[in-house]
């Protein structure tokens, strides 16, 4: 990211506008500047109104406005965090919000310049999160897992992760016919076997209940978990999002 529209900041201060990191308003309206470059700190927005140069500084402004934005955007691709920050901008705006869907549905593009490890943990909060790369690329491996295994137990996602250093798995009682997992409403499934796979041992979940029906990813990488593998039963806690898949599988 390293172009910009060279004209705008210069025709937004010949109409008195001011870029901020989330949108454009009018100077006149404005009374305290939270940005800190060159011109904002050393005046106030009555200060820079009356100022006989007042279009050219807010243009200074502007300038330094867009520029740290393709800085905050270039810092976002080189921690492979670019998904995080174009959700961030979608709030900003209604028509930007739009956007957002088109980006989750054509999220195969970012795919291919997206880390398959990071040293920080992935963020989900919302259903569109569910199409980020990582988790599709999650789900993907989960489709291709095989086991032997009869019985399939879900349980929740443990506070710890992965799932097999936590009191609640070493507190489990199974034999070797009994495949674990823990599900993820954005990764799906996830076999202990690949529970310390990225993202699945590395990602921070909004602790909201969620609609298994906004979550169709899921319901796709379940069908191909289980019709991928013998399990003769099925068991699962008292969970509504969970149950809502195995008592749809089970017809």
């Amino acid at each position: 990211c390293d172009t910009f529209d060279s004209a705008s900041y210069m025709l937004y201060a010949k109409r008195g506008m001011y870029i901020t990191e989330d949108s454009t308003r009018a100077l006149s309206g404005i009374v305290e500047f939270s940005c800190q470059c060159e011109v904002c700190a050393r005046r106030t927005p009555s200060e820079l109104l009356a100022d006989e140069c007042a279009q050219d500084l807010l243009a200074l402004h502007n300038l330094y406005a867009i520029r740290a934005e393709v800085a905050r955007t270039k810092e976002a691709i080189r921690e492979g965090r670019l998904w995080e920050h174009v959700m961030k901008k979608r709030a900003a705006h209604p028509r930007l919000f739009e956007a957002g869907e088109i980006v989750a549905r054509e999220s195969v593009y970012l795919a291919e310049a997206t880390p398959a490890f990071k040293k920080r943990a992935a963020f989900f909060s919302s259903p569109i999160d569910q199409y980020r790369p990582e988790a599709t690329a999650y789900r993907e491996a989960v489709t291709r897992f095989r086991t032997n295994k009869k019985k399939l137990l879900i349980m929740r996602q443990t506070s710890q992760k992965p799932v097999y250093l936590a009191r609640e798995y070493r507190a489990l009682s199974t034999d070797e016919q009994t495949q674990v997992c823990q599900y993820s409403p954005f990764l799906g499934p996830i076999p202990i076997e690949l529970s310390d796979l990225y993202p699945a041992a590395h990602h921070v979940s909004a602790s909201v209940p969620y609609e298994p029906r906004d979550f169709v990813t899921f319901g796709e990488a379940w069908e191909a978990f289980v019709d991928n593998n013998p399990f003769e039963s099925i068991e699962c806690e008292e969970d509504g999002f969970i149950e809502y898949f195995v008592k749809k599988k089970r017809g």
